[in-house]
């Protein structure tokens, strides 16, 4: 994600570029990997005002060394260089659910966790195709209509979050292990 794709005053990001792994380099290629996948999401309130103070403490970063490569990402590394897809899970996804209780999930299970809330939440189902990212409906009712399947994991972020009732004891990896595999 890079600067010029939030809109402060639509409060919206564009999904429209992305790193890929290129031998051992990281490229910026134009478009997301699939036509439906570049899109625009809507960014709640706090989040807005929570990048705005990310964007403040960037730019004093950004005084501190000479050798800043200013390349407009949004999260990089204290010289502006992208980070490499595995340091972004250890050095913040990871602690963030450790954080949160949720050792043994995954960033993925984080993206099943949002599309079953929403569906869950009774969100317009082509408001989920959308913000998932999906080319057609079909593709995101197969994956989230079955709510059983995602539950074990849905309850237990919501329980960290504080958002519910806790969650029956029942292994939340296996449950996500197995809506993987049925596709």
């Amino acid at each position: 994600l890079k600067w010029k794709q939030v809109d402060w005053e639509a409060g919206t990001i564009n999904i429209s570029e992305r790193l890929v792994m290129v031998g051992s380099k990281l490229t910026e290629l134009d478009g997301a990997k699939t036509e439906s996948g570049t899109r625009q999401l809507g960014l709640d309130p706090n989040l807005i005002t929570i990048l705005k103070t990310h964007k403040a403490q960037q730019a004093v970063e950004k005084t501190k060394t000479k050798k800043y490569h200013d390349n407009d990402h949004v999260f990089c590394t204290p010289f502006g260089k992208p980070f490499w897809p595995q340091n972004i899970t250890r050095q913040f996804i990871r602690p963030l659910l450790d954080s949160l209780g949720l050792e043994d999930y995954t960033t993925h299970d984080l993206r099943h966790t949002h599309g079953t809330l929403g569906a869950k939440g009774r969100i317009d189902p082509k408001i989920m195709q959308h913000r998932l990212g999906h080319k057609n409906f079909k593709t995101t009712y197969d994956i989230y209509s079955d709510l059983e399947q995602d539950r074990a994991v849905t309850a237990a972020v919501v329980k960290q979050l504080g958002l519910g009732a806790p969650p029956k004891k029942k292994s939340a990896k296996k449950t996500v292990e197995k809506t993987v595999e049925k596709k």
